[in-house]
C-alpha cells in the first residue's frame, strides 16, 4: 500500500517544481538550477510536460494512498 508520508514528500517536490517553473522572473532557469536530482530541461514546454505528468501521478497516487 502507498504511504501517506511518501505522498506528502512527492507533493512537496511537485509544488517546488511548479513554483520554480512558474517563477515570474526566472522560470525554467530557476527550475534547472533549483534541483540537482531533476533532469535538465532545454525548453519551457519540456519542463511543463514533466510537471504536468508529475501532477497526474500525484493525483493518481492520492486516490490510492493508505491514510490509515
Amino acid at each position: 500500500m502507498k504511504n501517506h508520508t511518501q505522498l506528502t514528500y512527492l507533493k512537496a517536490y511537485y509544488e517546488d517544481l511548479k513554483y520554480q517553473l512558474n517563477h515570474p522572473s526566472y522560470g525554467i532557469s530557476f527550475m534547472n538550477l533549483g534541483s540537482c536530482g531533476t533532469q535538465y530541461f532545454e525548453t519551457h514546454e519540456e519542463a511543463e510536460k514533466y510537471v504536468k505528468t508529475l501532477a497526474a501521478f500525484v493525483q493518481d497516487w492520492e486516490e490510492t494512498v493508505d491514510v490509515g
